[in-house]
């Protein structure tokens, strides 16, 4: 999951991707031994990705809050046209890896 919309309103919640719902169908298209990787440049959205990726019954197998200072998590990254434009204006990408529990 890629930069996505952050939805940053509580309202909002339903249709953030790395919901709990959203996470459960994920779950239906990644083989069991998969991962889901998810970045974005919001903060809040990735507090929330964090949070809700256990009550979905995925396990964390990485974090950063700072995906192009950290030469681990960025091994491989493949950067999209808006993580450029982020990463350009100095701003810093989270990234989370997930596997199914």
């Amino acid at each position: 999951l890629n930069i996505s919309n952050a939805w940053p309103k509580d309202r909002q919640a339903k249709r953030r991707l790395p919901n709990k719902e959203f996470l459960s169908i994920y779950r239906t298209y990644i083989k069991k031994e998969g991962t889901l990787e998810f970045k974005t440049d919001n903060l809040d959205l990735f507090n929330f990705a964090l949070s809700e990726l256990p009550l979905a019954n995925w396990e964390l197998l990485a974090s950063t809050f700072d995906l192009h200072k950290d030469e681990k998590m960025r091994e491989g990254n493949v950067m999209t046209e808006y993580e450029e434009k982020f990463v350009n204006q100095g701003l810093p990408i989270y990234r989370v890896v997930a596997k199914l529990k």
